[in-house]
């Protein structure tokens, strides 16, 4: 396994010669934070599984890449879970695959997990989060319903029978159906092309029948947009569910195949105790429920939070204000959920409510509504900002040091003034006294610095950059220069990025549009400079449609108004030629465009309201 300064990809299979980025390889005892850690331990074991997925059997065609992808990123898990099993590596894999992915296959711009593929530039389009997430997701699903027992030696005949070949998504499923033993095999093909060649994912209605014990299911497209009239797409769905009288939140036995439009579960608890469906997050699918049994959950997660599983909190935490966002849910309810989170100690529910937050935060940065919401954010984390402290503790639980660095995160970048002077005085000591700033603080410590800082500032962290021989410690740097608040600043650092003498290496090139889109004043600077340069960009990164890509989307995911959009659509006809490369990802960018705009439109006023009423 070898480092490589400037290497484009995260990382490379070769058989016999692994490749990697430097942040993607290398420690530092004393620099590298818990992420970093993380980071390597996930990509390192992603490589290594792709020895057996990918080079001992590798995909026919490009239309099964997830074969590769998917396999390696599910193994990825498997792998650390196996060395480090206090990392929790299932609790971050729900955060950071199965719900990640989620944002991307509910636009209408989504595809198949298997896509055909005839074009070279359709090759370098499917290397995205549905290959790889999605395709894990749905691995991890089988494993559960088939049992690991099951699928472990499904796949140990299929690698096998298929090594030093080539193999289709077929050839998997019949290892796996024939893996099974009995008359009452679960026939994967049919269950698993549901999944695999239709776009999207289903959300599950659970409506309860209290009188007699009994709930409908009923399955539809889930679409962001709110709007799947028209779908007529079903999965083969396996449903898991438990109730409050006996919760078991390690029972992921299929109760119940969802293969119609409707279908119907009985003995369920009685009309006073809540059911979630979906244990563990194992099926990749949102669950919504009628009124009454929404109010039991929250009822809960209010009295005792605990009682139901970390995993499922997490959960409900994404699956309700993902339905609030397609209009299936009442905002309401759903910011009304958020509110037990006062009590919660654990990573896992705060991570998806911290993405979900960052959807709200980007719509509403630049309306008078954000004041109000910075101030509700705050007091969900207060106590969890106290109790965390600015002192860490020897050999802590990885999640616990991320739970900190994020809950320190948000609250200094919403005003807390605790967590803004304290960041301040870390970083004021160590740039005048080189002070040692914890690892797992500086990129929160940093940003703050730079943020409340002046030019002075900005410049003492730029040479620091530039002198810096750590690459974990050179990303730092380089993400919280984009935290100033000074467009002439962020203008010239994104100018930066087209110069072959900056210092700036090609491959760091995306980590600054990311950092300069990530504040409200930062991402009408990119915005415009992106549609602006765009020819110079294009030049430089024509070879790099990961790069032009991942661009496109750090600058496109907060556009709000019908005048920004209305902008952006103009430029992608301007530009038509040299976006080519990349048409997928400007469909998802001009459509998650038009939801945004329709979303301030449905939900703002709602969201602004209850804000006021709860301040009031």
């Amino acid at each position: 396994m070898i480092a490589l300064p400037d290497f484009e990809a995260g990382a490379m299979e070769n058989w016999g010669l692994i490749t990697y980025r430097e942040t993607a390889l290398l420690l530092d005892k004393i620099e590298s934070s818990a992420a970093n850690k993380l980071r390597v331990a996930i990509v390192i074991a992603h490589e290594l599984a792709h020895q057996w997925f990918g080079n001992l059997v590798t995909m026919q065609w490009w239309d099964d890449l997830w074969l590769n992808e998917g396999f390696a990123t599910y193994v990825e898990y498997l792998g650390v879970s196996h060395v480090e099993p206090t990392w929790r590596t299932e609790d971050l894999f729900i955060i950071d695959e199965l719900q990640d992915v989620m944002n991307l296959d509910c636009l209408r711009s989504s595809h198949p997990v298997s896509v055909p593929v005839s074009d070279p530039a359709e090759i370098s389009e499917n290397f995205d989060r549905i290959s790889y997430g999605k395709g894990a997701a749905i691995i991890r699903m089988m494993n559960f319903f088939l049992t690991e027992k099951v699928f472990q030696k499904g796949l140990q005949n299929y690698l096998f029978e298929k090594r030093f070949s080539n193999s289709k998504q077929d050839d998997l499923w019949h290892y796996l159906t024939n893996a099974q033993e009995g008359t009452d095999r679960i026939n994967v093909k049919e269950v698993m092309d549901s999944w695999t060649l239709q776009m999207g994912f289903p959300v599950v209605t659970v409506q309860r029948s209290y009188f007699d014990r009994s709930a409908v299911l009923t399955q539809k497209h889930f679409l962001i947009d709110g709007d799947n009239s028209n779908s007529t797409a079903l999965w083969k769905i396996p449903i898991t569910y438990t109730g409050c009288n006996e919760p078991r939140w390690n029972d992921t036995y299929t109760k119940y195949w969802l293969n119609a439009t409707t279908g119907v579960i009985t003995q369920l608890p009685e009309s006073s105790k809540w059911l979630i469906v979906n244990v563990r997050q194992v099926g990749f699918y949102k669950v919504n429920y009628d009124d009454r049994n929404w109010q039991l959950i929250i009822d809960q997660l209010h009295t005792d939070h605990t009682v139901i599983g970390v995993i499922n909190r997490a959960q409900i935490m994404d699956d309700i204000f993902d339905l609030a966002r397609a209009g299936m849910v009442n905002y309401t309810v759903a910011l009304g959920s958020s509110q037990y989170l006062i009590k919660e100690r654990d990573y896992t529910p705060w991570a998806a409510a911290f993405n979900s937050f960052g959807h709200i935060q980007s719509m509403l940065r630049m309306s008078e509504a954000y004041g109000e919401w910075m101030k509700y954010v705050v007091s969900l984390l207060r106590d969890n900002y106290d109790a965390l402290t600015w002192t860490e503790e020897g050999g802590e639980p990885i999640v616990k040091t991320f739970l900190r660095s994020r809950t320190h995160s948000w609250a200094c970048s919403y005003g807390h003034k605790h967590c803004v002077n304290t960041a301040q005085q870390l970083f004021i000591s160590w740039k005048n006294n080189a002070s040692f700033i914890p690892p797992n603080f500086r990129p929160f410590v940093y940003c703050t610095g730079i943020e409340h800082g002046d030019f002075y500032d900005w410049d003492f962290v730029w040479h620091k950059y530039l002198n810096s021989k750590v690459a974990s410690q050179r990303i730092m740097l380089l993400t919280a220069l984009g935290c100033s608040t000074q467009p002439w600043v962020l203008n010239r650092y994104l100018k930066k990025v087209l110069s072959s003498t900056s210092g700036i290496r090609r491959q760091d090139a995306l980590t600054i549009f990311r950092a300069v889109s990530s504040s409200a004043t930062g991402w009408n600077i990119a915005f415009y400079f992106m549609m602006e340069n765009w020819d110079a960009i294009h030049k430089m990164f024509e070879t790099s449609t990961f790069s032009l890509a991942g661009m496109m989307r750090a600058v496109t995911y907060a556009i709000t108004t019908e005048y920004h959009m209305n902008q952006f659509k103009a430029f992608t006809e301007l530009k038509k030629e040299s976006l080519a490369g990349i048409d997928r990802t400007v469909q998802q960018a001009l459509e998650r465009a038009q939801n945004n705009v329709l979303w301030m439109q449905q939900n703002f006023d709602r969201i602004y309201n209850w804000l006021l009423a709860r301040a009031a």
